[in-house]
């Protein structure tokens, strides 16, 4: 009986780790497919108009489920986590 519960547990913290682990990796992935859309969305304004860039990106990043969070260091609210901030960029790349 003993064995058993000290195998039990160790079974559990396995278990625990693995559904850690399963969903780190889907919210990386959403997120990582959430940052490509929003970026092929506002590149076909590039580089000529950037606030249509901008606005694009965000738009689509909202529809994948990261809302805006404002612009220039904004920081998220608590109720809004996952966001979004924006910063404008001093050069092209």
């Amino acid at each position: 009986m003993a064995i058993f519960a000290l195998v039990s547990v160790l079974l559990f913290v396995v278990a625990g780790l693995a559904v850690d682990a399963g969903s780190s990796y889907l919210t990386s992935n959403k997120l990582e497919r959430a940052a490509a859309a929003a970026a092929l969305a506002g590149v076909a304004y590039l580089p000529g108009d950037y606030p249509d860039a901008s606005n694009a990106a965000l738009v689509e990043a909202a529809r994948d489920g990261f809302p805006n969070a404002g612009t220039n260091g904004v920081s998220c609210a608590l109720n809004t986590f996952p966001c979004v901030l924006v910063s404008s960029p001093t050069t092209n790349e």
